[in-house]
């Protein structure tokens, strides 16, 4: 049962990659966000592990880790924008019944209703974040503004997951892995802790756009 439960191949894997971080400063930051962005998903969850315990130990710079997170992001980025550029329609083929499709078909739906808005803040979103790309490539977007908008948005996302991963790693290491150790029980509630984070953060970001656009308004009239 308890083997089951391990989820000793992820500290296995963020070992590695603090090894990574510790032998070639943010490499491991820079490889993680790199995979992810280029249609991995959940590639960077090492990275930010083990550049969250580097940043507690004061052996990376906050805003380093940032801008390499970032560099990484958009690099891995501009691999998924360029497959969707030249290959996509072959690709599209390929995969007309499947769910990954579809998915981006309705990503495909908000680029061209909102343009670039629709790369920066996807950044900050779970699957948008790793599959906004292809498409983007598939419709000729700008690649300079797309550029900009993925390494700007992915900062940002840098920024917000890094403090909150810092401070998660810090709870879990108290309240949680003393009493039930490493499992998928453990990372399960890290997992659901975070998601919780996420969600409310959200929902006050929802809150506080909408009074925005109200006051806004108002003036207008």
């Amino acid at each position: 049962m308890v083997e089951i439960l391990s989820i000793k191949w992820l500290n296995d894997l963020t070992n590695v990659f603090i090894n990574i971080g510790e032998s070639h400063k943010y490499l491991n930051f820079f490889i993680g966000m790199f995979l992810e962005s280029t249609g991995i998903p959940f590639a960077s969850m090492p990275a930010f592990a083990s550049t969250g315990y580097l940043l507690s130990e004061g052996k990376f710079n906050f805003w380093w880790a940032v801008l390499i997170g970032g560099l990484g992001n958009a690099l891995g980025s501009t691999v998924s924008y360029c497959l969707g550029y030249f290959f996509g329609n072959i690709v599209r083929r390929k995969r007309k019944s499947h769910k990954l499709a579809e998915r981006e078909e309705r990503l495909q739906s908000y680029i061209e209703k909102y343009g670039t808005k629709t790369i920066f803040f996807a950044q900050l979103i779970g699957f948008a974040r790793v599959f906004i790309s292809f498409p983007a490539g598939l419709l000729k977007m700008d690649f300079k503004k797309f550029f900009v908008a993925t390494f700007l948005g992915g900062m940002i996302f840098v920024i917000y997951f890094s403090l909150v991963t810092t401070h998660l790693i810090g709870l879990y290491e108290k309240f949680v892995y003393p009493y039930i150790g490493l499992s998928f029980l453990s990372f399960g509630f890290l997992v659901g802790l975070f998601y919780a984070t996420t969600h409310v953060s959200l929902k006050i970001g929802k809150r506080v756009h909408k009074k925005y656009q109200e006051r806004k308004n108002g003036k207008d009239n």
